[in-house]
């Protein structure tokens, strides 16, 4: 935190000194310090789609002490211009179908998170928020498939973790892995 403290210090038209600093403070819990420099950067280049997608993934993931979501509409908006700028970035689009559904527009999260699997970002993720969002349209059965698909996977890592985890313990006589 300090160095990039320093760096916007040194110079503060330097946008990505200020993305960094504001994923710095947002990984200490700092969530308006974080969303300040957020901020700064979209101010510094308004068209930067990793400071918008930042932002935009900052207030759909960063709930208030009450567990809402009160900046959502402000990450659909900033989220919405990233994708305008990159329709192509999975991962952007991913960002527009979160912040999609943190305003309650389940239909377009759907329509959104589908296109991020259609990009090739096809993970547990997005089945996730498939499936919040289906279950939100009364789609239970479409819900339950995606939930289940993202159970599966989940518990397919937890078990190569830990095939891993015991390769890395065992010696090399053992031969476990």
């Amino acid at each position: 935190i300090t160095e990039y403290r320093a760096a916007i210090e040194i110079d503060p038209q330097y946008a990505i000194g200020h993305l960094l600093f504001g994923n710095a403070l947002q990984s200490q819990g700092k969530t308006d310090e974080a969303a300040a420099e957020f901020r700064a950067a979209i101010a510094i280049d308004p068209k930067d789609k990793v400071a918008l997608n930042a932002i935009a993934w900052f207030w759909a993931t960063t709930p208030d002490l009450d567990g809402q979501y009160p900046h959502a509409a402000e990450a659909v908006l900033h989220a919405q211009e990233a994708v305008r700028l990159d329709p192509e970035d999975a991962g952007i689009v991913n960002t527009l179908g979160v912040a999609l559904y943190r305003t309650n527009n389940w239909t377009e999260a759907i329509e959104t998170l589908q296109k991020t699997i259609e990009l090739g970002s096809d993970n547990a993720h997005n089945w996730l928020f498939l499936a919040m969002s289906n279950w939100q349209l009364d789609n239970k059965p479409e819900a339950r498939t995606w939930y289940e698909k993202s159970t599966i996977w989940r518990e397919t890592k937890q078990r190569e973790s830990r095939t891993i985890q015991n390769c890395r313990h065992s010696s090399p006589k053992q031969k476990r892995c």
